[in-house]
Formats: structure tokens, sequence, C-alpha cells
């Protein structure tokens, strides 16, 4: 409960832990990851299993690293930095509706219409109503080599901007033309989206940052030391 901050209710959803959840209010279905690849849908209310889907596991036996569940609840998309894979959630067994590689992370453009991507050496986009390529680019810089790279989308002008830390700063691609620049010459560690703010929140050496979509610095915490 979010005023009192007492426990509602609690269910197991999985065998094992739960990696993430995401809440899809078009089909009232709760869907979770968890080890081994897998992806189950729940019934939120009681936590009853509805659906389950063991995605491949990769030569690296790596787990899931991140979803997107379509706005409609009819794919949902996976990267687990080995094979990531779209999967059409209307079939059964789910059909593989497009390859996303060896992806760390991805993120959903506001309208839906294009799903972007992103591993240790480029950023690349797909059409969500096709699954057919947009465009790829090269990271400007490489990414931290012992954490896992980071995807954060803001939108600008009616077009698309994509944040991406690295080891020597902050970097920003417009996606129209897929070029890419460094907005700042700090390392970063990790992005994350405020989508109600377009703004985006940069985890930086010894700060929290928070930008705004052309890459002007909004405000900053500084981390106890």
């Amino acid at each position: 409960d979010n005023e009192t901050g007492k426990r509602i209710a609690q269910f197991k959803p999985t065998p094992g832990p739960v990696f993430e959840a995401d809440y899809n209010d078009a089909t009232k279905q709760l869907l979770v990851t968890s080890q081994h690849g897998l992806i189950r849908l729940v019934d939120p209310h009681s936590g009853k299993p509805l659906r389950e889907i063991h995605t491949e596991v990769g030569k690296f036996k790596y787990d899931l690293q991140k979803m997107i569940l379509a706005q409609d609840g009819s794919w949902v998309a996976y990267v687990n930095q080995d094979n990531g894979k779209v999967l059409d959630l209307k079939t059964e067994p789910p059909k593989v509706l497009a390859d996303l590689e060896n992806a760390y992370d991805l993120a959903l453009t506001r309208d839906g219409s294009e799903l972007w991507l992103i591993n240790r050496e480029k950023i690349f986009g797909l059409k969500t109503d096709t699954w057919s390529k947009i465009a790829s680019a090269p990271l400007v810089d490489s990414v931290q080599p012992t954490g896992t790279p980071t995807l954060a989308l803001a939108s600008i002008e009616g077009s698309t901007v994509a944040f991406i830390p690295s080891q020597s700063g902050l970097l920003r691609y417009e996606l129209r033309t897929m070029t890419g620049r460094k907005v700042t010459t700090d390392p970063s560690y990790w992005v994350a989206s405020d989508t109600a703010r377009n703004e985006v929140l940069v985890n930086e050496r010894q700060a929290f940052s928070l930008y705004d979509a052309n890459g002007t610095l909004r405000c900053r915490w500084k981390q106890f030391q």
C-alpha cells in the first residue's frame, strides 16, 4: 500500500527468483521473468500462472537481461546478451518475429513504433510493424567494461534521441540521422528514462544527474563519500 507501506499480498509466480515484472493494462496480466530463460504471464491478483514461455538459452547460458511487452500485449521482446528475440504472443507456441542478436538493453519509443537496442559495439533499431531494420551506428566510445550497457530514450522536436553511458562521458544519438556525440566528459555507468518529464537520469562518477533531451544538465546530486 502506497500510503501505509504495508504489504497487500504475496505470491510466488515462478519456481526461482523473479528478475523483472511488467504489468500490461491492455491484457490485465503481469509478465515476469526468471532464471533459465523462463517467462510467465500471471494473474496480478491471485498470482496464478496463466501462460509459460521457455526462451532459447544461448551458448553462454546467460539469464534474461531485460524485456519489453508491447502496449497491446501482442508481443514480448527480450535480450540476454546472447540471442535475444521478439516473440509473437498471439501464437502458441510463440513465433519468433525478430532476432535481437547479442543486445544488452532495449527501449521502445513513446508511440511504440520503434524498438531500439544496444550491445557493446553499436546501437540499432527495428520497426515494430514489420520488424525490419531501421539503421545502426557504432558507439562513439566504449561502454564500461565491468558494467552492463544501458539505453534511455527521449524526444525532442518530433524526433527521438538515445542516451548511452560510456567510459569517458554520456553519449547522445540523433536517431533520425544516427549521429552520435558526447555531451559530458565524466565517466557514466547507467541511464534511465523519466518519460513523464522527458528527461534522462544518469549515474555518473560520484553523482546522479538529470539531463534534458538536448543533453543539457538540469540538476545534479553529489553522492556521499
